[in-house]
């Protein structure tokens, strides 16, 4: 199973995080997009899908 196999696997979705921890998890991922390899590929897609899920935090 490639990357995109498994991102896009089917599955039931459920809220596992509250708001407050989804945007926690984006700010973890953005350091390892700096790197290299598929942890930068994966954090990247990841941090593109949760933030099109997520609300933008209060400014």
């Amino acid at each position: 199973m490639d990357l995109d196999d498994l991102l896009d696997a089917p599955g039931d979705r459920i809220p596992l995080l509250t708001l407050g921890e989804a945007h926690d998890v984006l700010h973890l991922l953005r350091p390892l997009v700096d790197g290299a390899g598929v942890e930068a590929v994966v954090a990247d897609e990841l941090i593109v899908r949760l933030a099109q899920r997520v609300p933008a935090p209060p400014a």
